[in-house]
C-alpha cells in the first residue's frame, strides 16, 4: 500500500532530537510528518 503525503519536513524517528525538531519546524509554520520503523500500540 503506498500513501502520499505532503510536508515540508520529514523526520526520520521519534527520539528527542526528533521529536524537537519537529516542533521546532512546525512552531515556525512548517507542515511536519514523523516517520518511524517501530510498531507502536
Amino acid at each position: 500500500m503506498t500513501k502520499t503525503i505532503k510536508t515540508d519536513v520529514l523526520i526520520i524517528g521519534r527520539g528527542l532530537s526528533g521529536c524537537m525538531t519537529a516542533i521546532n519546524a512546525s512552531d515556525h509554520s512548517a507542515k511536519v510528518a514523523i516517520m518511524e520503523k517501530s510498531h507502536i500500540d
